[in-house]
């Protein structure tokens, strides 16, 4: 008989989570100045045109 036990891993160890948080860190910093200018130009936009139609 085998007397070796098999671990079986389940879930995600802490290192690995960790790298992700990072990753996703990253990129929502490179995103978040483009979506902050869009949102600038839409509303430029539409007070533009409140303004013309007043």
């Amino acid at each position: 008989m085998n007397t070796w036990k098999v671990k079986k891993n389940a879930g995600f160890s802490l290192i690995e989570l960790m790298i992700v948080i990072v990753i996703v860190a990253i990129l929502v910093s490179l995103a978040y100045p483009s979506y902050i200018q869009y949102v600038r130009k839409s509303k430029r936009g539409e007070a533009q045109q409140l303004l013309i139609n007043y």
